[in-house]
């Protein structure tokens, strides 16, 4: 199942032409490729849909309904999306085709790798390629998924999109420290939902398991 990123802070695209001497081959004119970018996420009951991608080659096909909302994304998760390059044009190749993306988070930028990395290409009429990047999301805040796609038509050019998102903590955690003797305590742990605080909609969260890890030297038992 799959869904459209929202970018909440604008998207913004740029055509960059180089200034370096053209060859003969860069004089061929290319057909300007089209770039589709899906957040790919477990299916969830209920949700509206919009409109369908559609592609001659079926790459992404008139039975893909895309949901409204982006969704929300927490710390922990294992962020993916899909990246699809199509080529809109009936007589006209879109010629050395080369894909890559990079995560921007609040502190550093991360290269994803995919199957397109560094492989220039060409994509025939009605054609695309596609692949799948993915990356654990460890911090919080805004982040960033930036896409460029580069070509060539009348010298190097490149299609440049970004995506941008929040990233949340869903739980709240405190702890309880009660001494029992002299070398007992009792601890309490609390886990609280507060992401309707936090403006995410709220909404319940299932828990699948709970590990309590003491420190070096110290056992701990369950009551």
């Amino acid at each position: 199942f799959s869904q459209p990123i929202d970018s909440e802070g604008g998207r913004s695209q740029k055509r960059v032409a180089s200034a370096t001497p053209l060859a003969m081959d860069d004089i061929v004119p290319s057909a300007t490729p089209t770039l589709k970018v899906m957040r790919l996420q477990a299916p969830q009951l209920g949700q509206p849909s919009a409109g369908a991608l559609l592609s001659s080659t079926h790459l992404l096909s008139s039975t893909l309904l895309l949901p409204d909302s982006f969704g929300v994304i927490h710390v922990g998760e294992t962020f993916s999306a899909y990246l699809g390059v199509l080529n809109s044009s009936l007589d006209m190749s879109v010629r050395g085709l080369t894909v890559s993306s990079q995560l921007q988070t609040p502190s550093r930028r991360i290269a994803l790798p995919s199957r397109l990395d560094n492989t220039p290409c060409d994509i025939n009429p009605g054609g695309g390629v596609d692949a799948i990047v993915s990356r654990r999301l460890e911090e919080v805040g805004p982040h960033i998924l930036r896409v460029e796609v580069g070509y060539i038509s009348n010298g190097s050019k490149s299609l440049r999109k970004f995506y941008r998102f929040n990233v949340t903590v869903p739980l709240n955690i405190t702890e309880t420290v009660t001494r029992s003797g002299e070398a007992t305590c009792l601890v309490s742990i609390i886990v609280e939902n507060v992401m309707e605080k936090q403006g995410a909609g709220g909404g319940a969260l299932t828990i699948s398991s709970v590990d309590f890890e003491p420190t070096a030297g110290l056992v701990a038992e369950k009551i």
